[in-house]
């Protein structure tokens, strides 16, 4: 029974490991200029959380600040880049499952609302409208940092744990050793219930964030496919993908009709 059981943790890990994630800081930096608001701080004191590894803390810190930059640009981009520049945490570590649950997926929440609720005016006109130039750097950043979040949540969908975790519950349920170790074996429940709750949430989270994202990406380049696929494919949807995406999110609509040239007919 004991090799069956680590021999299923094996398969458990194998399945959901991935390498090692750290701050990307090789992700573009908006423009911010120096000052001594009190928001200036809180956004400082978050990136020095985040360039420090303390992603636990910088996830508190961001939450707490989201409310207030929604109607500042250049603060709002700041976090922006933030969130987009920060990895989930690891909830294939057991001993993040605490936090998680004691702050309920607040990493998920965080990015979720970054990209959900924060649209700033200065880059809502259509490509047809003439827009300054810090305006037009200001949504392209905008809109690489919702792809690499949107890629982010669709890189943490793992249909093979669902799986992973039935067989493991049941050897977990049947192994005598480990029912007698109660703390042992109801840690171990409570941090398979954050895991299984995370993926759980995937895909409501995941089809929000593409309808918004496709409608946008319409929105700014109405006549410039090239632009529109561009974005789709840093949010890692590849040419096989995106016909099935536009269909599922903005239809196969009049004005969507140039998106559609070069992929094959959809079979009546």
């Amino acid at each position: 029974m004991k090799v069956i059981y680590i021999l299923s943790c094996f398969i458990l890990v194998f399945s959901t490991v991935s390498e090692a994630k750290i701050f990307d800081s090789s992700l573009k930096k908006p423009l911010l200029h120096e000052t001594n608001e009190k928001l200036y701080l809180l956004l400082s004191n978050a990136e020095k959380s985040a360039l420090q590894g303390d992603i636990f803390k910088f996830y508190e810190q961001a939450n707490k600040i989201l409310p207030d930059i929604k109607n500042d640009l250049q603060k709002g981009m700041w976090l922006f880049y933030l969130v987009a520049a920060v990895p989930f945490i690891d909830d294939t570590v057991e001993g993040n499952g605490e936090w998680l649950c004691e702050n309920s997926d607040l990493d998920y929440e965080v990015k979720e609302k970054m990209i959900l609720s924060f649209f700033p005016k200065e880059i809502r006109k259509s490509n047809g409208t003439k827009l300054h130039d810090e305006a037009l750097v200001m949504r392209e950043l905008f809109l690489l940092y919702s792809s690499m979040i949107l890629n982010q949540f669709r890189q943490e969908l793992n249909p093979l744990f669902l799986y992973t975790y039935k067989y493991n519950r049941f050897l977990y349920l049947y192994n005598m050793d480990l029912r007698q170790d109660r703390d042992r074996f109801t840690k171990y429940c409570n941090y398979m219930n954050v895991r299984i709750g995370r993926q759980r949430k995937l895909n409501s989270i995941i089809n929000n964030m593409e309808e918004d994202f496709v409608g946008m990406l319409v929105q700014f380049y109405p006549t410039k496919a090239v632009q529109v696929k561009r974005y789709l494919k840093l949010a890692g949807y590849g040419d096989d993908e995106i016909p099935d995406l536009l269909d599922r999110t903005i239809g196969r609509v009049p004005q969507a009709s140039y998106l559609y040239k070069g992929f094959p007919k959809r079979r009546k």
